[in-house]
């Protein structure tokens, strides 16, 4: 076998996992709505609004995801709303969809929500749905929402649940929201709560422009007992600054005290940009001290589409996973170099690479992980689907992938005078994973899924074929000589 066998479909996976990896769209130099003007243009049906620059063109707004936003009107009423870019093609906003179709009740009420893709077809969110239906009380307060598939049947959100229910109080207020499942009962979601009990800043004890905020929000289960989430935390308590934005919130237990959720931290503290968005969070323990998070970060940073990490000053610190996520293209250079480094290696040295991928491979998937609510999906294939819409999901699908190429190859390379060695590599490679994600699943520390296994499995497959292909070019070489 020639070892172009194994390098020509690497070098194939890996242009295509770049171009899988660029993103959809680049705008140059990054602008955010603040910078520009919108400007509307009515028509007899339609409500036009346009990010434009200084010289009246027609922008791009990084922080919004389009350049347009086009409304169609009918009684006064709005039908249909369609995203787009500065060249008038279809945006898909972050949530997956680029254009969303309103119905109405002769009472006016929008009873359903459609999202739909460029195509103006039905399609799945982020969330798990493509349809919202929704009801009414007397009064017109909006009541429950219910979630549809692309195909019109009952379907669950992300987090597990059907639906939900508003109540109100006597300010017309949401005071309580129920979760529930297919058949409208109260439904435990996966984050660990079925109910939250909101209560409000009142005018008299506040400015007015924080008044009808949200003050409290404590978490109960289907009984209406407190529920305690898996970080740690039955509820949460926020403050707002002059311009009504929450700059903080600190995390309660069941009899509303704060705490230090298992995360480390019990409040976090934000600041915002001009155009209103989150730029920085800092994490707080109880004491009021700067908290340091799973991988020595005390904060956070949104800035130009990127996410960074900060010291207990405040100033943006590097981090490994940070920049792989921040830059996607370098998984798969890095995973090329990897692999080269671990066929390269003479014998006597070949267990300090296994060894060494191996801690990093638990690096990026078990170590410094902070706890999540949700721990478990065993649908098979769901990132998949929704990698069709979902860029971040595709990038997920391809890291996960990689990261276990130069492992299959580490894991040939040991086994090179084995007999089915290239069996025992796949397998091990699986064995590993399921591993992994058996332990996310028991400590909480990220999301155990059948996915994972999937896309790691295939990694390990690829890079075995990769190392089984050059040590056969090995040999031959040996033969000749």
């Amino acid at each position: 076998m020639n070892w172009k066998v194994g390098a020509v479909p690497l070098l194939l996976f890996f242009i295509s996992s770049v171009l899988l990896m660029l993103p959809e769209r680049t705008t140059s130099p990054y602008v955010r709505s603040s910078e520009l003007e919108i400007v509307q243009t009515d028509g007899e049906d339609t409500i036009r609004y346009d990010y434009m620059d200084k010289t009246g063109k027609i922008t791009f707004a990084s922080d919004k995801g389009y350049a347009t936003l086009l409304k169609t009107t009918r009684n006064g009423q709005v039908i249909f709303e369609q995203y787009q870019d500065e060249k008038g093609r279809p945006a898909r906003q972050k949530a997956g969809y680029c254009s969303i179709a309103r119905e109405y009740d002769e009472k006016g009420h929008n009873t359903v929500i459609h999202y739909l893709n460029e195509d103006q077809n039905p399609v799945s969110i982020s969330s798990g749905y493509a349809t919202i239906l929704k009801t009414y009380y007397e009064n017109n307060l909006a009541d429950t929402d219910t979630y549809l598939d692309i195909h019109g049947n009952p379907t669950a959100a992300r987090s597990g649940y059907s639906g939900y229910k508003r109540e109100y109080d006597e300010k017309k207020r949401i005071s309580r929201l129920i979760y529930l499942d297919a058949e409208g009962h109260p439904f435990q979601i996966k984050a660990g709560y079925a109910q939250i009990i909101r209560t409000y800043y009142e005018t008299e004890e506040t400015l007015s422009k924080k008044t009808d905020k949200i003050r409290t929000e404590m978490y109960l289960d289907a009984s209406g007992s407190p529920a305690v989430l898996s970080i740690g935390h039955s509820g949460e308590y926020r403050e707002y600054d002059e311009n009504g934005k929450n700059f903080r919130t600190t995390y309660l237990d069941a009899e509303g005290h704060p705490v230090n959720t298992l995360r480390g931290y019990a409040t976090v503290q934000r600041t915002y940009d001009s155009d209103g968005n989150i730029r920085d969070e800092m994490y707080f323990d109880q004491e009021g001290h700067p908290a340091a998070l799973s991988k020595g970060q005390y904060g956070i940073r949104h800035e130009k589409g990127k996410t960074l990490y900060l010291d207990e000053n405040g100033d943006a610190v590097f981090s490994l996973s940070g920049f792989l996520y921040n830059y996607p293209v370098s998984v798969p250079v890095l995973g090329i170099m990897a692999v080269a480094l671990i066929l390269l290696t003479p014998r006597k040295t070949r267990w300090m690479c296994f060894l060494g991928y191996i801690l990093f491979i638990l690096y990026m998937t078990i170590m410094y992980r902070e706890k999540g609510d949700v721990q478990l999906n065993l649908e098979p294939f769901w990132s998949y689907r929704a990698a069709a819409e979902d860029t971040s999901m595709r990038l997920d699908i391809l890291n996960n992938i990689w990261l276990f190429v130069p492992f299959g190859a580490a894991t040939m390379r040991l086994l090179s005078e084995k007999k089915h060695k290239a069996w025992i590599s796949v397998f091990f490679c699986a064995a590993f994973s399921l591993a992994i994600e058996a332990i996310q699943y028991f400590s909480g520390l990220g999301l155990c899924e059948l996915d994972d296994i999937f896309n790691n499995t295939m990694g390990g497959a690829i890079g075995t074929f990769i190392a089984f292909s050059f040590q056969r070019w090995e040999f031959l070489l040996s033969e000749k000589s």
